[in-house]
């Protein structure tokens, strides 16, 4: 498969987890409603294994844009990695472990991982932004590797697993 292929993947599969945090963040704001709750009950069961999945494509994903396309991480790029990386094992060891209320121990990676997304995301779009970073001459955190869809890049997509990781936790951690 073409690197451009699979950046299209990626970039779809983002979106796809994009909506899937919206309805979830929907359905947690609703969740007083019968059906709502009744909706939540069943779904709730999925939702580390799905996050578990998020992570672990996203940890991949990444590793294969770096190891086997080159597309060398920026400053800001190894701080998402930071909180992205660990998720996969964490959550898996939660699931072996059956504890939700640890998952809320993910929350203060996540946050700030997800606050480093947004903040990379955001100097990728706005031109006064770049010169508000330390990154290389060499490495801009400035210039995304790829666009598709006119926004998501590298630094969106690690928002968006990171994002749902957070809804996920808040979901499954409350108490029925």
């Amino acid at each position: 498969m073409s690197t451009a292929a699979l950046q299209m993947f990626f970039a779809l599969l983002a979106l796809l987890v994009n909506t899937a945090t919206f309805v979830l963040v929907v359905l947690l704001a609703l969740r007083r409603r019968a059906r709502v709750a009744a909706v939540l009950a069943q779904v709730a069961p999925l939702l580390l294994p799905a996050a578990f999945l998020v992570s672990l494509t996203a940890t991949l994903g990444s590793l294969w844009f770096s190891e086997s396309v080159g597309f060398v991480p920026c400053k800001l790029c190894w701080y998402q990695r930071i909180a992205v990386f660990p998720l996969p094992l964490l959550l898996g060891g939660i699931m072996l472990r059956r504890d939700r209320r640890a998952a809320l121990l993910l929350l203060p990676s996540t946050v700030l991982g997800a606050c480093v997304a947004v903040w990379h995301w955001l100097v990728e779009r706005v031109p006064a932004l770049s010169g508000a970073t330390s990154c290389a001459v060499d490495v801009p955190c400035s210039v995304p590797w790829f666009t598709e869809f006119g926004f998501v890049t590298l630094a969106w997509m690690a928002f968006s697993t990171l994002s749902f990781v957070i809804v996920t936790v808040l979901a499954v951690s409350r108490r029925p």
